[in-house]
């Protein structure tokens, strides 16, 4: 398992045990529960597998992908801010 933490522009990402994956997720998750203006939104559609997207709904969002180089994007353009945040992403089927 891997922290990745491009969001705060470290471009490592810190290895960690399943155990430690998801005892951050519950703080994670707690956090928001505790704070009404935070929102998490967990995904099991993985369709980008390393970009986080970071939104101040009607301020910016920022795109991140966190392998080297890692590359951050500050959106704050009206029309663009908003089809990020209302982008829906697309399920991935497996086919056998």
């Amino acid at each position: 398992m891997l922290l990745p933490l491009a969001g705060i522009f470290f471009e490592t990402d810190v290895r960690c045990t399943y155990e430690d994956y998801l005892e951050h997720q519950r703080q994670t998750e707690g956090y928001a529960a505790a704070h009404p203006n935070y929102t998490v939104k967990l995904s099991s559609a993985h369709t980008f597998r390393n970009i986080q997207i970071f939104i101040h709904e009607g301020n910016w969002a920022v795109i991140s992908k966190n392998k080297a180089p890692a590359i951050h994007f500050v959106i704050r353009h009206p029309k663009l801010l908003s089809a990020i945040e209302n982008f829906v992403a697309p399920l991935r089927t497996v086919e056998d």
